[in-house]
């Protein structure tokens, strides 16, 4: 029984650790140049940090969770004097758990 336990606590602490985190800038120097590859590149529960630069961003249409980072990411001040611009965000029922933080 302890076994079955400790293998059941394993399995679930490998799959948080499997998230990743990826950065898409409209300018091309991130991992994507857009929203849309950013999350077919990405898997669910992954981090999109979203780059600011006065554009806005494509609109979206997400069907698995994921959390979007504007300004500010890193800590630092990257983008900290405005806000990463997304286009229409629509949620489906599988998105459930995903999170716009700054994010206009």
């Amino acid at each position: 029984m302890r076994l079955i336990l400790l293998a059941i606590c394993l399995v679930g602490l490998a799959g948080s650790a499997l998230s990743t985190t990826v950065v898409c800038d409209l300018s091309g120097r991130g991992d994507f140049s857009s929203l849309t590859d950013a999350i077919t590149g990405s898997s669910p529960d992954d981090t999109i940090y979203v780059v600011p630069n006065g554009a806005s961003y494509e609109n979206i249409t997400l069907t698995s969770p994921r959390t979007f980072i504007g300004s500010g990411f890193f800590g630092g001040t990257t983008g900290a004097n405005q806000d990463a611009i997304l286009g229409i965000v629509t949620f489906s029922t599988g998105a459930a758990g995903s999170r716009l933080i700054s994010c206009e």
